[in-house]
């Protein structure tokens, strides 16, 4: 099955929002994969119909947890016929996207059009201070952002970003002091979309941004210093295109947008950066050397460019 949502539990990996060309309409199924094989899916057996369309699925306390808009299904998981099934429904609260909710120790802390919500046993609502008045309160927001939760563990707090007329900021709820704070993503460059996040081991959490104005892409250390901002490197496993001992001619490299990128085409790892964007041809002694079996891709942001991609 293809899918859009994923998450795992018990060693078992759980997708929906699902097409299947046997299927007319996979969209509302959950599917779940063999024990320890995670691409390895019984597609006739091992599954459950939602009655709705899911918007987010996310592995919590034993239990698969599936959202819609405006509902919750708590879901037993398992292999073999009726093996799944729904174990509640809580109606009238939902999840945004599988993007708006997070996994903490503390519970699950997920956002809809209505609230943000923080869950253990029950769905409490906890953003009753701030989904009405200002310009700032959550059911205010432009909804067309794509709202994005992360969880702060060195502050033990769950960030919430939304937009604002032409601005972007975040609603961070701490959980000891049960307090909601408004955070602001203004830039000295303009105002930047925060895009997506990540934590790293040391609990730093990190925003990709675009300011859609000026072009700048960036990522920076979310309430790090103002000038703290981390390298960020990408590079690729060695690309075969199905075929491990053939050589092959490598013409041209798309980038869709302008990165600094590097290539080699003798398995190492490459030692430079060229700023590309668009077709670009690849260059002659690397279109086919020696070990020209596969091609490796090496994509960064320096430092040195301010964490710009340009």
């Amino acid at each position: 099955p293809h899918y859009s949502l994923s998450a795992q539990l018990n060693n078992q990996h759980y997708v929906g929002k699902a097409y299947h060309p046997n299927i007319s309409d996979a969209t509302s199924y959950i599917f779940a994969s063999k024990v320890g094989k995670f691409d390895v899916f019984d597609w006739v057996v091992d599954f459950i119909k939602l009655p709705t369309v899911p918007t987010a699925l996310i592995g919590f306390s034993g239990r698969l947890y599936a959202f819609d808009e405006t509902n919750m299904y708590k879901l037993v998981g398992g292999i073999g016929e009726n093996s799944m099934y729904i174990e509640d429904i809580f109606e009238g609260v939902g999840c945004l996207n599988d993007d708006a909710i997070v996994a903490t120790d503390f519970g699950l802390f997920f956002a809809d059009n209505q609230n943000i919500y923080h869950l253990t046993q029950t769905a409490e609502p906890i953003g009753e201070a701030i989904v009405r008045g200002a310009t700032t309160s959550w059911q205010s927001r432009d909804t067309s952002y794509h709202t994005r939760a992360v969880y702060d563990a060195k502050r033990r707090s769950v960030y919430f970003t939304f937009k604002a007329g032409n601005n972007y900021y975040a609603w961070a709820w701490n959980i000891p002091r049960k307090r909601w704070d408004l955070l602001s993503f203004d830039d000295v460059e303009g105002v930047l979309e925060p895009k997506g996040t990540y934590t790293t081991n040391d609990g730093a959490v990190y925003m990709g941004s675009y300011n859609s104005s000026g072009g700048a892409r960036k990522i920076k250390h979310f309430l790090g210093h103002a000038t703290d901002k981390r390298i960020w490197e990408w590079v690729s496993k060695d690309l075969t295109m199905g075929n491990d001992t053939q050589e092959k001619n490598i013409k041209s490299i798309l980038v869709p947008v302008e990165l600094n990128v590097g290539y080699t085409t003798n398995g190492t790892k490459p030692s430079s950066y060229t700023n590309l964007t668009g077709t670009t041809a690849v260059k002659s002694t690397y279109r086919k050397s020696v070990n020209g079996k596969h091609l490796k891709i090496r994509v960064g942001i320096k430092p040195t460019q301010g964490a710009k991609a340009s």
